[in-house]
């Protein structure tokens, strides 16, 4: 898997309140940065993926901190997509009907 370096708002807010306030629960960067509480969930549980922060889950709740150097990630700009490759074109079949030969003499009339 491989890890983006650009950073989205809410998670520079979250990045940018444990870095101003020290060590922090999940409820204290739910109040400080008003995000809902799952998505502040979800984005420690990233940035620690990414090793932006670090989480000490010896005490409870567990207590979130910003590793050193996380700045390096902040970038300004998305970066751009990556071009696409280009499809090609569709193929038109065009199905000719053919008119079915009868395969018996009584699908012919000749019975009568």
């Amino acid at each position: 898997m491989t890890t983006r370096h650009y950073l989205g708002e809410n998670t520079k807010a979250i990045l940018n309140t444990l870095d101003a306030n020290g060590p922090m629960s999940r409820d204290q960067v739910v109040a400080a940065t008003g995000i809902e509480r799952d998505t502040v969930r979800q984005y420690l549980r990233r940035c620690a993926f990414r090793g932006l922060v670090t989480a000490d889950r010896t005490v409870n709740p567990p207590v979130f901190a910003t590793k050193p150097g996380w700045q390096a990630f902040l970038v300004t700009t998305r970066p751009p997509d990556k071009p696409k490759k280009p499809r090609p074109e569709p193929v038109t079949t065009v199905a000719i009907a053919r008119q079915t030969q009868p395969n018996s003499v009584f699908a012919l009339g000749a019975h009568q």
